[in-house]
């Protein structure tokens, strides 16, 4: 990977502007034996080939007043070929291998105001992110899999919030919305694709449309720091039912959740003490959902169990 960046500052300090291009070359050979249910064990073979071509990148800060800014930022990103999307290609032979040529690029955009008083601090910015890229979907009654191409959307608002009631309590909020969706091509009357099931259109797996973080801490002297936490999660999409498979289900959404936490530490010359309480109300839920969009719907995703009350004592020592 190369890269080139350069920071330019113009009206007197109160305009300052970051922009770039990055560049990412990426080759593998990819070797793996498969168990195969209708070939029997084969050693798959495959290659990628691929490059991201320039990736520009873009951020700037202009100062309205000394203690408020606007600040807006713009990004295109590639990431590395999987081992997924080469498995999805693969074959027996090289030469019967589907090679990748093409990185999964996404573009990002935020824009927002923030201010700073003497005891608190406010923050808004608006994003949104799109992408392109290839998921390795399952072959029905095989344990192979293809290479699907896909696309993202993403749109939201941030807003923070941070303050002082004095010199011991402080309180810190932050609230996100988002709308996500599937953006696929190539689809029928019903916005399925021709290959894999997602619709297009579709609110993103396992991504929450709100969250909400709150935090309250005390510290009343310098060694001794409590503080209490909610965090809540609204209601996600979780597994969606295959249309081409009979019986694959229903769609499902995972519900919203709150969890709520204590912690608290205490400083000593060259050794800080802490205990943290998390899940305070021993709240059963489901924490998060491996989106893996297959065309069996055995493999559709799985969900994962969040934890339980759980306390962790933990200690640092400065050397």
């Amino acid at each position: 990977m190369g890269y080139l960046a350069n920071r330019t500052t113009l009206m007197d300090g109160r305009l300052k502007l970051d922009y770039g291009v990055t560049y990412l070359d990426n080759r593998v050979d990819y070797r793996a034996p498969i168990q195969d249910s209708k070939t029997a064990k084969l050693n798959f073979v495959n290659q990628a080939r691929a490059d991201s071509g320039v990736l520009p990148k873009a951020g700037g800060v202009f100062a309205l007043t000394d203690a408020t800014e606007l600040f807006a930022g713009y990004a295109k990103n590639a990431a590395t070929v999987t081992d997924a999307t080469l498995e999805g290609g693969a074959a027996a032979t090289l030469g019967a291998a589907q090679s990748v040529r093409d990185m999964d690029t996404a573009k990002a955009f935020d824009f927002g105001l923030r201010h700073k008083g003497d005891d608190y601090a406010l923050g808004a910015q608006v994003f949104a992110i799109t992408s392109k890229e290839t998921v390795a979907a399952d072959i029905a009654g095989s344990l192979q899999s293809e290479n699907v191409g896909q696309g993202r959307r993403v749109r939201g608002l941030e807003l923070t919030a941070s303050g002082r009631i004095n010199r011991s309590i402080r309180l810190y909020g932050a609230f996100t919305y988002q709308k996500t969706e599937y953006r696929l091509d190539d689809v029928d009357a019903q916005g399925y694709p021709v290959k894999g099931f997602i619709r297009d259109g579709a609110e993103l797996v396992g991504i929450a449309p709100r969250n909400l973080f709150l935090e309250a801490t005390w510290r009343p002297t310098d060694a001794l720091k409590l503080a209490a936490n909610a965090r809540y999660l609204g209601s996600r999409a979780g597994y969606y039912a295959n249309p081409r498979v009979a019986g694959s289900g229903v769609d499902e959404r995972l519900p919203g959740y709150a969890l709520f936490g204590l912690n608290g530490s205490y400083q000593f010359d060259h050794l800080t003490v802490g205990l943290n309480l998390e899940n305070l109300t021993d709240k059963r839920y489901i924490s998060g959902i491996a989106p893996e969009l297959m065309t069996t719907a055995s493999t559709a995703g799985r969900y994962f169990i969040g934890a339980p009350r759980t306390v962790v004592l933990w200690l640092r020592a400065e050397l």
